[in-house]
């Protein structure tokens, strides 16, 4: 990674390279869609990555306070939406992440996810949509292990594949959430995938590379 830019400890040098051209839209993207970290606090919630001009990538992983509250503690529902609404109304494209499927996720909070991505679609260019994998090494792999769904001696290439959204099923793949039973969480899903199924026909309309969505995840969704 290349030096960071004393100004904002979050983005890079090169990442706001790429945006040179609109010193502007830098100055109210620092101040106001990253909030802190123009002032170096922890920022750890954002970042800035893309291989396309004017694209600007960050994890929102979820629309529900509460949720989100676990994840990034350090980040608000409300931050989150400044940021997309800055970026679009200054030409830059705003992406996002969200996971779904945490341990503790009501529907409730599900469908607060799909809402927020819902109200966006007209400015967000691309979600990248995740169910909660248990990697080796995080908190989420201790709980799977706890539950018997994960192991040292298990196929990690399972893994790789639950992260393949388009494909993901909770018959097939770990499935970490106590408060949904899998059956509902599968068909909350079908209604996510038709946003991701949405979003993808949007981009390939607009002659746009996708940035955060593997090439075969959108060939699993034609």
């Amino acid at each position: 990674m290349s030096e960071r830019d004393p100004r904002s400890p979050c983005v890079t040098a090169a990442a706001k390279s790429r945006f040179a051209s609109s010193s502007k839209v830098l100055a109210r993207f620092s101040a106001s869609a990253l909030l802190r970290a123009s002032e170096g606090a922890d920022c750890a919630p954002w970042y800035v990555t893309s291989t396309t001009p004017n694209v600007t990538v960050f994890g929102a992983e979820s629309g529900s306070s509460r949720v989100l509250s676990k994840i990034k503690p350090a980040s608000t529902i409300d931050e989150n939406q400044v940021a997309i609404d800055l970026l679009s109304d200054n030409g830059i494209h705003p992406s996002c992440s969200v996971i779904l499927g945490h341990p503790n996720e009501t529907e409730e909070d599900l469908w607060s996810t799909y809402e927020f991505i819902e109200k966006n679609m007209d400015k967000l260019l691309e979600v990248e949509f995740n169910v909660a994998i248990p990697w080796p090494g995080t908190d989420l792999w201790n709980i799977a292990k706890e539950r018997g769904l994960v192991g040292e001696e298990m196929d990690f290439g399972v893994l790789k594949e639950c992260a393949h959204f388009p494909n993901y099923s909770t018959d097939l793949y770990p499935y970490l959430n106590t408060v949904i039973a899998p059956e509902r969480f599968d068909v909350i899903l079908v209604e996510f995938k038709r946003l991701f199924h949405k979003m993808m026909n949007k981009i390939s309309k607009l002659g746009l590379k996708n940035q955060v969505n593997p090439r075969h995840e959108i060939a699993a969704m034609q």
